[in-house]
């Protein structure tokens, strides 16, 4: 019995070494936006803390990797989450969009903000920091549909 929980044992570290040299692009990390939200528009400090805390690892260039997220299987899932999060909405871009296109990403934002949609419970359960209380749901809520109100 014993030398089949050794026999698997080995096999499982093997796999696991084995599956860190599966090649998986990192989404870049892109420090200078010149396009971005927060450097094109006037946010007050406490949505521009929303914003920084809760949804710009996954919905800008300027990701914050933590150490999990440079081991397999977890990076798959990291880089898929940025990647997917990039493309519904990507901060960095901001001052490239259309401004109907921000309306709709505002009206987004602020619908998906309230009902708890975002920040996602995965994101949640490794950044505590990034869960909104209902004040700051209202507050971001507010600030979007108030700026997409105003384009």
């Amino acid at each position: 019995m014993m030398r089949i929980l050794t026999i698997t044992a080995i096999i499982l570290l093997i796999g696991f070494i084995l599956i860190q040299l599966y090649p998986v692009e990192k989404p870049a990390f892109v420090e200078n936006n010149p396009d971005d939200l927060i450097i094109n528009s006037e946010i007050p400090a406490n949505i521009k803390s929303i914003l920084k805390t809760s949804c710009y690892d996954c919905h800008s260039n300027e990701t914050i990797y933590p150490w999990y997220s440079n081991i397999a299987p977890v990076k798959w899932l990291v880089y898929k989450d940025i990647i997917e999060g990039r493309k519904a909405a990507n901060f960095s871009n901001w001052a490239k969009l259309s401004d109907d296109d921000k309306m709709d990403l505002l009206y987004d934002m602020a619908e998906e903000v309230q009902d708890g949609d975002m920040p996602m419970a995965v994101y949640i359960a490794n950044h505590s920091d990034a869960k909104l209380d209902s004040i700051q749901k209202n507050e971001f809520s507010n600030w979007a549909e108030s700026l997409a109100d105003e384009l």
